[in-house]
This record gives structure tokens, sequence and C-alpha cells, in this order.
């Protein structure tokens, strides 16, 4: 059975943060690695098999519009 993701964007702090969530059950939550992360991974798929895993994408990495000046 195929995962269904829903992607969003979300404010936190004044600063536009996308979110990938699916799945049901306890929440999740995954930080990619300082290098980022690619959009779908095999154990995304898995996580959300089992839970409900959220994914945020760090300000200033992928489809986000561009880092804050005050975040490192």
């Amino acid at each position: 059975m195929a995962i269904a993701w829903k992607e969003a964007t979300v404010n936190v702090a004044g600063t536009n943060v996308r979110i990938m969530e699916a799945g049901s059950g306890a929440p999740t939550l995954i930080l990619h690695h300082d290098i980022g992360t690619l959009d779908k991974l095999p154990f995304y798929e898995a996580m959300a098999a089992q839970c409900h895993v959220i994914i945020p994408t760090h300000p200033g990495w992928g489809m986000n519009i561009e880092r804050p000046e005050w975040m490192r």
C-alpha cells in the first residue's frame, strides 16, 4: 500500500518552514542532517507505515525561501 504524503508550509517564529507528513499513530519528528536530505527515503516510508511522521525542511534548505539572518 502506498503511503500518502501531504506537504504544507507553516510559519514558525516568523520563518516559513516546509513540512511533509504521512502516516498515523504516535507523532515522530525526523530532523535532517546538516547537509540536507532527499524528499523521499525508504526509511521515511517505513516509519510512516507505523506512526505519524513529520519531516520539516530546515530554513535555508530545499524549497524554503531562505534562511533568516538571525539563524546560524
